[in-house]
């Protein structure tokens, strides 16, 4: 979200930052009112956000190690999907063919 230096979304994530919270900011070109106020989160310690991964590294050890376990869990569908359908299309051939 693009943050001008007076929104309430800004004063939000500034009581956060003093709080000791986490806070996540993608950068926004320099120069343009409303991109002020994230790029100065960043400035003052808001994670600065260029993909997910960088979320992804910042989250808790546990959460970190269960969406490394859905990726692989991902992975095999895929791969069990494309078998699939391989074996569905061979078994259409040899029905045709008899």
């Amino acid at each position: 979200m693009k943050l001008g230096k007076k929104s309430g979304s800004l004063i939000t994530a500034n009581m956060a930052l003093e709080q000791g919270r986490d806070v996540f900011a993608i950068p926004h070109r320099v120069g343009f009112f409303t991109s002020s106020g994230t790029n100065e989160l960043i400035k003052q310690g808001a994670v600065l956000v260029q993909g997910a991964k960088d979320i992804i590294d910042e989250l808790n050890p546990e959460i970190k190690k269960y969406l490394q376990y859905a990726v692989k869990v991902a992975q095999l569908l895929k791969i069990v999907r494309r078998f699939l359908r391989s074996y569905n299309q061979k078994r259409c051939k040899k029905t045709f063919v008899s």
